[in-house]
């Protein structure tokens, strides 16, 4: 078990940083969703470069479901009792460096 920082925001904030983390959860996972289902569906997207469009969205999909839920889940927890089991903390580490973690450019 390992304990987690998680986000630092106080009391008053609580509540505001959820909904605003579920908001922007649902976008990313509405966008990329249907952009996946674009794609599947119109037979003129079936080329290389809209199989990379929609293998990006899927990792994204991914990666934001492997972290975002987490996040929400210990906001209410209090910092003391944040703890991360060792496989989800494996997963966590696999999605970051291995699927989010090429797609950033600096």
């Amino acid at each position: 078990m390992l304990l987690v920082e998680g986000l630092n925001v106080t009391q008053q904030s609580s509540y505001p940083a959820f909904i605003l983390l579920l908001i922007i959860y649902i976008f990313i996972m509405v966008s990329n969703i249907s952009l996946i289902v674009l794609i599947t569906m119109e037979r003129t997207l079936h080329q290389p470069m809209y199989i990379l469009f929609c293998n990006l969205s899927l990792n994204d999909a991914f990666g934001a479901t492997v972290i975002i839920p987490r996040l929400l889940s210990d906001k209410f927890v209090a910092s003391t009792e944040r703890y991360i089991t060792y496989i989800e903390c494996a997963v966590q580490h696999f999605a970051l460096t291995c699927l989010l973690w090429p797609h950033i450019q600096y």
